[in-house]
């Protein structure tokens, strides 16, 4: 499904919203799906896994959210936004994201190309967000309206 999001009569924003199959990656792309994380219980997500860097105690990884038996997710409630680091010269291509919440939103941005933003229509359905970004920016963040309740998987990043 394409969803074009207008604000008064202009394009703010052209997003591809996917059933929540990963979109085939590109050669030289990397998908990063929290694998190499514990598969029981949740853990915190920190340092560099998959060439993104998470920063320390912002993350974690569970099972949850309909994602894949491992996904990410914020640590705490304390705050709707986390961001975490691409490797230098690369874009976000790509990223699943769900939640427990329906009728909540999502919100990308980098600080560079369009921000991409959306609701969730149902609680537990993963999405994939295809971002069409063209500029490579390191630091990307999302915002989840219903703050911790909400999470990422299969981010794919390249050229």
């Amino acid at each position: 499904m394409r969803v074009v999001f207008d604000g008064g009569g202009f394009n703010l924003n052209y997003v591809d919203i996917g059933s929540g199959a990963t979109p085939t990656p590109t050669p030289g792309d990397v998908t990063y799906g929290f694998s190499d994380m514990p598969t029981s219980g949740d853990s915190p997500v920190n340092g560099t896994h998959g060439g993104i860097n998470f920063g320390s105690g912002i993350w974690g990884a569970g099972n949850y959210f309909g994602l894949n038996q491992q996904s990410g997710w914020f640590w705490d409630s304390a705050s709707d936004n986390r961001s975490f680091t691409l490797p230098t010269g690369k874009r976000l291509k790509s990223i699943k994201l769900s939640t427990s919440v329906a009728g909540s939103t999502w919100r990308l941005s980098d600080g560079v190309n369009p921000d991409l933003f959306g609701p969730f229509a149902a609680a537990n359905t993963p999405i994939t967000v295809t971002t069409g970004w063209t500029s490579a920016v390191s630091n990307v963040r999302i915002t989840f309206s219903p703050r911790w309740d909400s999470g990422i998987d299969d981010i794919v990043y390249g050229q």
